[in-house]
C-alpha cells in the first residue's frame, strides 16, 4: 500500500505536470470539441458507421472485441496504457509504453495522457471503457472526461472486469460462500469509497451499461445482461480427450484466495489419499499460449469457487472440457440472465467440490458429455457472431437511434 509520503508527492508531481501542460492542452481542446461535434453530427446525417475504442486497462477481452467489431464493419482498435505479463504488446493495437523503466513510464503517461485523449476524441466515436476510467483518469481531468466526450458527440459504452466494481461489503454477508471472506484474510481491502464514487460516475454519464454474472451484484444500472467474454472458435478447438494415465485437473487462477484455490488443494489431497488417480496442476502467472497447453491436456478444468465464472471457464467449454465453478443460484434464476438454461457448468462450492470431482473422475462419459455440451454452449453464446450481433445492435442503437 502506498505510503501517505509518498501518495503526496505523488499528487503534487500529477498537478504540477498539470500546469505545465495545460497551456497547450486547453487551447487545443476548445479547437477540437465543436468541430469533434459537427464530425460526429455529419457521420450520423451520412448514416457512416462509428469508429470504436477500446482502453486503457489492458485486459485481454478487448483484443476479442475489438476483432469482432472488424468483422462486423466496424473501425474498431484497442490503446492502452500498459500491458499485464501474462499478455503480449502485440495483442494491443497501440501500446503506450515506450519506457521499461517504471518511473519513467509512469512519468511519460501522465503528460501523454493528454495527447491520446486528443487524438482519440478526434479519431473515434464510441468509447468502451471499464469502470477503472478512461484515457484522463490519471490526471486530474478523470471527473471531466466524460463530459468532454459526450459534449464532442461521443458515445461512452462501459462494462466491469472484475476489482473495478467488486465491493466486498455488500456482498460479505449475503452469501455463505463468496470472495470477499477470502479477500479479506488474503489481500487488503478495496478501496469502496474509491469505486463507489466511480461506478456513480460511469452510471450517470454512461450511453450504455452491459454486465453479467457476479458484477450485477454492485451496479445500480444495468442495460443489458451480457457475458461479454467471446473466444475465437476456429482458434480455440475441442480437445475432449487427451488420453492422460491421471485424470488430469487444471486450475489457472491470479489470486488464489479469490478463487477459492486452497478448498481445491484440499479436496484434490483427499481424493489422492483414498486412491483416486488425480493429479492437480495449477496455472499461475504465465503467458497465455504456454496456459493453453495445459488446458489442452486437461481431464477436468475448475475455475472459481467463490464467484461466477470468467474467461478461463469458456476457453476450458471451448475446447470440450467439462468445467466446475461456482454458480451460485440467485443468478442463475435471475430472470435477466439468458444463459442460465443452457449453461453446462457443473455448480461446485467448497461444500460439493469433492463430491463433483468424484463424480467426474470416474465416469469418463460425463466428462465427455459435459465437454461436448459446454461446446456448443461456447458456439451459441459466445462466439464472434453472437457476441458481435449484440454489439452491433448496441452500436446501431447509440449511433444512428435505431
Amino acid at each position: 500500500m502506498m505510503s501517505r509520503s509518498r501518495s503526496i508527492w505523488t499528487g503534487a508531481a500529477v498537478w504540477l505536470l498539470f500546469v505545465l501542460v495545460a497551456p497547450v492542452f486547453f487551447p487545443l481542446l476548445i479547437l477540437l470539441l465543436p468541430i469533434c461535434r459537427l464530425k460526429s453530427v455529419e457521420k450520423r446525417r451520412k448514416r457512416v458507421r462509428p469508429n470504436i475504442v477500446y482502453g486503457p486497462v489492458p485486459i485481454i477481452n478487448i483484443k476479442y472485441n475489438s476483432r469482432i467489431d472488424r468483422s462486423f464493419g466496424y473501425k474498431s482498435d484497442t490503446l492502452v496504457y500498459d500491458v499485464y505479463d501474462i499478455n503480449k504488446a502485440d495483442d494491443f493495437d497501440y501500446v503506450m509504453r515506450f519506457f521499461k523503466n517504471k518511473l519513467l513510464h509512469r512519468l511519460f503517461i501522465r503528460v501523454a495522457a493528454y495527447f491520446v485523449f486528443l487524438w482519440v476524441i478526434w479519431r473515434y466515436d464510441i468509447f468502451q471503457f471499464y469502470f477503472d476510467g478512461g484515457y484522463l483518469s490519471i490526471t486530474p481531468l478523470k471527473w471531466v472526461e466524460l463530459p468532454i466526450l459526450r459534449l464532442a458527440g461521443k458515445r461512452i459504452i462501459v462494462s466491469p472486469y472484475g476489482s473495478d466494481v467488486t465491493m466486498p461489503s455488500k456482498i460479505r454477508n449475503k452469501y455463505k460462500w463468496n470472495q470477499a471472506l477470502s479477500w479479506e484474510e488474503s489481500y487488503p481491502l478495496p478501496d469502496e469509497e474509491r469505486i463507489g464514487k466511480n461506478i456513480e460516475y460511469f452510471v450517470r454519464y454512461a450511453d450504455f451499461i452491459i454486465a453479467g454474472g457476479e458484477f450485477v451484484h454492485y451496479l445500480p444500472r444495468l442495460d443489458l445482461w451480457l457475458h461479454f467474454v467471446a473466444v475465437d472458435l476456429d482458434e480455440w478447438r475441442p480437445v475432449s480427450d487427451p488420453g492422460n494415465a491421471q485424470v488430469k485437473v487444471v486450475h489457472a487462477t491470479n489470486h488464489r484466495a479469490l478463487s477459492g484455490t486452497k478448498y481445491l488443494i484440499a479436496a484434490c489431497g483427499e481424493l489422492e489419499k483414498e486412491g483416486y488417480p488425480v493429479e492437480l496442476v495449477i496455472v499461475e502467472r504465465m503467458k497465455n499460449t504456454e496456459a493453453r497447453r495445459i488446458y489442452e491436456q486437461a481431464d477436468i478444468i475448475v475455475d472459481h469457487l467463490l464467484m461466477w465464472h470468467g474467461m478461463f471457464a469458456v476457453e476450458a467449454m471451448a475446447l470440450g472440457k467439462p468445467v466446475l465453478c461456482y454458480l451460485r443460484e440467485e443468478l442463475i434464476n435471475d430472470p435477466r440472465n439468458p444463459y442460465a438454461k443452457d449453461i453446462p457448468i457443473v455448480s461446485s462450492n467448497p461444500d460439493n467440490l469433492k463430491e463433483n470431482l468424484t463424480r467426474l473422475i470416474v465416469d469418463k462419459s460425463l466428462r465427455l458429455e459435459l465437454g461436448r455440451r459446454g461446446r456448443k454452449y461456447v458456439e451459441k453464446y459466445h462466439s464472434g457472431k453472437y457476441i458481435g450481433s449484440h454489439y452491433d445492435e448496441i452500436y446501431r442503437s447509440l449511433w444512428f437511434g435505431e
